[in-house]
């Protein structure tokens, strides 16, 4: 939420505007600023007490830390909840332990707070006796919470280091 704004022009003879804004939530408030080139998008419809969500980045200027935004999202553009899980899907046929460790070890590497749900796919070939012998491919899937240890971040690092494993077959989140 936007608690205070304030505009200033810049100097130099070029008189652009740029924005100090104060935000908050409900883990505590950060100063930020709008640099001209990205407040002459949003100058019209950033209103203070209103929420939006904000791409930047975090700096650290004269020992404060302050947020520079480069993108301001209005309130109904906003994802409906935050994303809690991160879903693997693995062919148990290529899940050698080698592949495994390597997949673990990723996932430690790329730590963060999505629950990680790995499903686990087998091809199976079951056959029926009925007049010769007829070949029928079924597929199962078992599906393991990981534990609180193996909870990962949303990145796209993350995305193409799992894709790189033979033994993924698909990653999504919720």
């Amino acid at each position: 939420m936007v608690t205070n704004m304030k505009e200033h022009i810049t100097q130099g003879g070029k008189g652009k505007r740029m924005a100090f804004l104060q935000l908050s939530d409900f883990n505590g408030e950060v100063s930020a600023v709008v640099l001209p080139q990205t407040w002459e998008n949003y100058q019209d419809t950033v209103r203070i007490d209103a929420i939006y969500g904000f791409i930047g980045q975090f700096e650290l200027r004269n020992n404060e830390l302050s947020y520079r935004i480069d993108t301001i999202t209005e309130p109904d553009s906003l994802p409906p909840a935050a994303l809690k899980e991160a879903h693997l899907s693995l062919i148990k046929e290529l899940c050698t332990k080698k592949a495994l460790h390597s997949i673990i070890d990723s996932c430690i590497t790329y730590n963060g707070s999505l629950s990680l749900i790995l499903h686990v796919k087998e091809n199976l070939i079951e056959s029926e006796e009925h007049e010769g012998e007829q070949m029928q491919k079924v597929e199962r899937e078992q599906v393991v919470k990981a534990g609180r240890d193996f909870a990962v971040a949303y990145s796209p690092e993350f995305i193409a280091t799992m894709k790189e494993y033979q033994a993924v077959d698909d990653i999504w989140f919720m």
